[in-house]
């Protein structure tokens, strides 16, 4: 952790050298700005906590006592960057060669109804930081030219960094928003934080509840992609599951324990298939279970799809498990599938045989072709229509059993076929 002067009141300009060299110019212009405009402005959030931790920052979020907008508006003028948008809830997206920081008005929030999205209002930095998940994300440091900026720790999260800990500020802040049930996890994985006993007694209160369901699905399902972009996902999805937070989502919605390891495998592997993790969290619903969870999350028709072709799969497994199955008989059985749904059960099956054959459609099968064309099949006399459909998938097979080795070969079984 990095060191804090004068019992957690004041930190060192130091820590500058954690930041990117665009951060750093970021980071000075508005120092600048709200500095010339006697505003006071602080750095808040995840960015804190990072640097408390002794990590390098990934986004710098901003708040600003007042002209959120307008302060944007000129940073990006003055270095070059762009505004991207300006929300509902006060805050400006300011992206600098690629990096994106947000400026927000400080604010307090309320909650019409449980997993509404806020209505917010101007209010101080102490109410803004109170607002917020939990308390090491309601730090925040005053930004000023100063060789020390003060730190604001009204919740008392430095010392829950210190001690470890992942604590709730409210009594109904999982009622106000459940969404924060993945991210107390999430925390508590990456940082090796535990989760106090009050906060974990609201969690299981909400998810009794059923709070999780007045959250639209998008929102859940971007919770749940996040959660598979961290390094320990088998820890996430176990913590999760223990504390019935899927359950919730679809009395139905239950993964096995030996999924767990083959997410991590994916992750470790190749990070950026995002899909594909989604697909293997996703697959051990039931066919008839399927469309109801992937409308209540809004998960999108491909994924969908690529669910039931799991489970199509898994309905063929003794077919498809065969060592003696010929060419033809897989592709007749995959060839309609999506080659992700292949690729999943590649990966989650402890089937040698059925590896193998998958492995076989999805390296050679899928991409046999007949040589003979539509034009020189109808040139022998078979009349434009679906026939000429069916012969070329029969010419396929055949040349996947070894059967039709030439053009020539082709050729002739079109004409045998037409007696």
């Amino acid at each position: 952790m990095v060191n804090i002067l004068s019992k957690s009141k004041y930190i060192s300009q130091n820590i500058k050298d954690k930041f990117s060299q665009t951060d750093t110019t970021v980071l000075d212009k508005i120092i600048n700005i709200t500095s010339q405009k006697n505003i006071k402005c602080y750095l808040v959030g995840g960015a804190v906590r990072d640097i408390i931790l002794g990590e390098r920052p990934k986004d710098l979020d901003f708040v600003v006592e007042k002209e959120g907008e307008t302060i944007s508006s000129e940073i990006a003028l003055a270095i070059n960057g762009e505004v991207l948008n300006n929300s509902e809830f006060g805050t400006s997206k300011l992206s600098v060669k690629k990096s994106i920081y947000d400026i927000a008005n400080s604010r307090s929030e309320f909650y019409a109804h449980p997993g509404a999205l806020p209505k917010v209002t101007k209010n101080s930095i102490d109410k803004d930081l109170w607002r917020r998940d939990f308390s090491i994300n309601a730090i925040a440091f005053e930004l000023t030219d100063n060789k020390y900026w003060q730190i604001l720790d009204p919740t008392g999260g430095v010392a829950d960094i210190s001690n470890g800990t992942i604590r709730v500020l409210h009594d109904k802040s999982f009622v106000d928003d459940p969404t924060r049930i993945f991210r107390a996890v999430k925390y508590s994985i990456r940082f090796g934080f535990s989760i106090n006993e009050k906060t974990k007694r609201l969690i299981g209160n909400s998810i009794k509840s059923n709070h999780i369901n007045k959250v639209s699905g998008n929102r859940i399902l971007s919770e749940i992609s996040q959660i598979l972009e961290e390094d320990n996902i088998k820890s996430n999805i176990q913590l999760l599951s223990s504390l019935g937070a899927f359950s919730s989502i679809h009395p139905n919605f239950k993964i096995e324990e030996a999924l767990f390891d083959k997410l991590n495998q994916l992750n470790q592997s190749d990070k950026q298939d995002k899909s594909m993790l989604l697909s293997l969290l996703f697959s051990d619903i039931k066919s008839e279970n399927i469309d109801e969870i992937c409308q209540r999350l809004d998960i999108n028709r491909k994924t969908s799809q690529i669910l039931h072709d799991i489970q199509t799969i898994k309905q063929n497994i003794n077919a498809l498990s065969k060592n003696t199955i010929i060419n033809s008989e897989l592709m007749m059985l995959l060839d309609k599938l999506n080659i992700q749904a292949l690729s999943s059960m590649q990966l989650i099956s402890k089937n040698e045989t059925l590896g193998k054959n998958l492995s076989n459609f999805i390296d050679n099968l899928r991409f046999i072709e007949p040589k003979i064309t539509p034009n020189e099949i109808i040139s022998i006399g078979v009349p434009p229509g679906p026939q000429i459909g069916n012969l070329l998938t029969d010419i396929r097979f055949a040349v996947a059993d070894g059967i039709l080795k030439t053009l020539d070969d082709e050729k002739r079984f079109v004409v045998n076929k037409m007696k």
